[in-house]
């Protein structure tokens, strides 16, 4: 019951805003686990041979495609860039021998947080995600366990506890909604998707995970583009 109470306080009011400047760096965290849709892919979906990016993504960073759907970097680079830790390697990139030493990004491009069905784009919803870090952080820890060469590659038990684990997923879910239910069904559905999130969670806090920033859904070009064409008055969200 403690332990259910705790991961409650923790899922109601952890909301890390971090300031990614060098300049006003007062935070470490060994590692960064993230779990995301297109925010924050670096790479999972592309190297899934789901789609391939091309330019102008990448070219006023990396100068070529990096698997991100930015032309540049994204928050979770500027937030390890401001720790001075290398960019998050894709769960799913195995090219170049990646090190996952200092985290793990199982961000997806167009993920969900309800279960994916036959007409998503990718059925890595969030649900997987969690499920891929259970996977890895099992076979990391049985590598280090066998030799202790495999440090140097992967997060030890010590990194996964004090490591920080970002979400910033959600606004696919409810972008499509819009598009098909109406505003009543759309709200109905909410407390259905924090339930699969906070289920997410959960699982994570309890295979020792402390350090939790939850992004809330942002107004992003897409919802702009979106939101006329609803004929949505602020009056209909209010009553």
């Amino acid at each position: 019951m403690a332990t259910k109470t705790c991961v409650l306080h923790i899922f109601t009011i952890i909301s890390i805003c971090l300031p990614f400047t060098k300049c006003c760096t007062h935070f470490y965290y060994p590692a960064v686990f993230n779990f995301s849709d297109s925010n924050s892919d670096t790479g999972d979906l592309v190297s899934a041979g789901i789609e391939l990016i091309n330019l102008p993504y990448g070219h006023t960073y990396f100068g070529e495609p990096s698997g991100r759907y930015s032309d540049g970097r994204l928050v979770v680079d500027f937030l390890m860039d401001a720790m001075d830790l290398p960019f998050l390697n894709p769960y799913l990139g195995s090219e170049g021998l990646p090190s996952f030493r200092k985290g793990c990004n199982f961000a997806v491009a167009a993920s969900t947080i309800l279960p994916a069905t036959a007409a998503s784009v990718t059925q890595f919803s969030f649900g997987i995600q969690v499920a891929q870090f259970l996977r890895f952080k099992a076979r990391a820890l049985d590598l280090i366990a066998k030799g202790k060469k495999f440090e140097k590659y992967l997060p030890t038990e010590d990194y996964f506890h004090k490591g920080l684990y970002m979400f910033d997923i959600g606004q696919k879910v409810l972008a499509v909604a819009f598009y098909s239910k109406s505003l009543d069904k759309i709200i109905a559905s909410i407390p259905t998707i924090l339930a699969e999130f906070e289920a997410g969670v959960k699982k994570l806090y309890d295979q020792g995970g402390r350090n939790f920033s939850i992004h809330n859904q942002v107004l992003s070009d897409a919802w702009r583009r979106m939101l006329p064409s609803l004929e949505l008055t602020h009056q209909s969200f209010m009553s």
